[in-house]
């Protein structure tokens, strides 16, 4: 699929209902795919899960879609992110402009969406096709229109890659080259080839207008994603390091430096969760 194409590609807009009966396709079969975690998806005649839940941040309220039981505790607790998120959506301000980069089901992007207001635009980038089609049941929920969704890989240039993936109900997905065999694909349960894009891209071909703000979670390639970030310079620029996930040559302290070197201060020590080091830099002013 070319880019272009992927770029095109819709998704439904179909409201969330939680009769058994009336749920949409795409949630009916990730619902199913659930069960191979054990849970009750049925109960009484009708679905405990899928189901949505009302989340609250700084003043901020959204409601999300959930899977399983442990999907909600997930969920409402931010993925244990929540300084990490309160500090990405105070630095927006009304009618930025941000991206998502590995955006999953949402919650950074809805929030941001939200504080931006319906004069800014939020643009994520979500390859994994069952994450992307529940972050839509998301917008659903929240009546959201100034989010839109891509659904290609960021890379430091266009191509064809490998997405790792266990779908809505595994870890997060993983993009390598194509072919590449090296980063335990085993462990996921199918590999599925995706369009890719330098960043920098997006703006150049017209397919999004400049950031001031960027987001980034790409499970281990950040370096290749800052590569491909060009001549983009956002006002902020929020990064979760995954120090297990990086290639053997490069550290946590590597792509420190690189963003440093694009004239980009560390606002803080980086907050630490589990294996990550969610990172907040910000553009040096001239002097």
């Amino acid at each position: 699929m070319s880019v272009e194409d992927a770029l095109a590609t819709t998704l439904g807009n179909t409201a969330i209902r939680l009769a058994k009966d009336k749920l949409p396709p795409g949630v009916k079969r990730i619902a199913r795919r659930a069960t191979d975690r054990g849970q009750d998806i049925i109960r009484g005649g009708w679905f405990k899960y899928p189901r949505s839940i009302d989340v609250s941040l700084d003043g901020l309220a959204a409601s999300f879609m959930t899977l399983s039981a442990s999907h909600e505790t997930n969920l409402a607790n931010l993925g244990g992110e929540r300084e990490f998120l309160e500090e990405f959506v105070s630095a927006i301000k009304p009618k930025d402009i941000i991206w998502d980069i590995g955006a999953s089901t949402g919650t950074f992007s809805v929030f941001a969406a939200l504080k931006t207001g319906k004069n800014g635009r939020v643009i994520a980038l979500e390859p994994e096709p069952e994450l992307a089609e529940l972050f839509q049941q998301n917008l659903s929920l929240n009546n959201i229109k100034n989010i839109t969704i891509l659904e290609i890989a960021a890379w430091d240039k266009e191509g064809v890659l490998s997405l790792h993936t266990s779908g809505s109900s595994g870890k997060a997905p993983r993009t390598t080259r194509k072919g590449d065999l090296t980063q335990n694909p085993e462990k996921f349960r199918n590999s599925i080839e995706v369009s890719a894009l330098p960043l920098n891209d997006l703006v150049k071909r017209g397919f999004a207008p400049a950031p001031d703000i960027i987001k980034i979670d790409v499970e281990g390639v950040e370096n290749k994603v800052l590569e491909g970030m060009g001549n983009l310079h956002p006002r902020e620029l929020f990064i979760e390091i995954h120090p297990t996930l990086l290639p053997h040559d490069q550290t946590p302290a590597m792509i420190r430096d690189k963003v440093i070197s694009r004239g980009y201060t560390l606002t803080t020590t980086p907050w630490q969760r589990e294996n990550e080091l969610l990172c907040h830099f910000r553009l040096n002013t001239p002097t």
